[in-house]
């Protein structure tokens, strides 16, 4: 229980430091650059872990150990899952983004 009350209390307070130092500049972007860092990144893992899964198949038709293609295949799925959920995140920032524009767009707007 102790636990409990420690992330309801650290939740309360809502400090500022239970973050890691990189991600306190990732809040502080706009919306554009989160945008731009989160798809990059996303394509990035989509790429890598395809060339994973890629390479522990490779083991696999070599004929090489089970826990040797097993866990570098695990792996790539791993990196590959990342990827698109990141790329989920990517996807939701745009759509914010394409709604701040319209708002501004609209905003100006002369209506008779």
């Amino acid at each position: 229980m102790r636990w409990i009350n420690f992330i309801i209390i650290s939740l309360e307070k809502k400090e500022t430091n239970r973050f890691p130092f990189f991600l306190h500049k990732f809040f502080k972007m706009n919306l554009k650059t989160k945008w731009l860092v989160t798809g990059g990144l996303a394509m990035s893992l989509l790429g890598f872990g395809i060339s994973i899964i890629g390479d522990a198949i490779m083991q696999r038709t070599l004929g090489a150990d089970f826990s040797i293609w097993f866990f570098e295949g695990l792996l790539g799925l791993i990196v590959f899952n990342a990827g698109i959920g990141i790329f989920g995140k990517a996807v939701i920032l745009r759509i914010e983004l394409n709604n701040s524009w319209t708002k501004a767009k609209h905003k100006f707007e002369v209506k008779f």
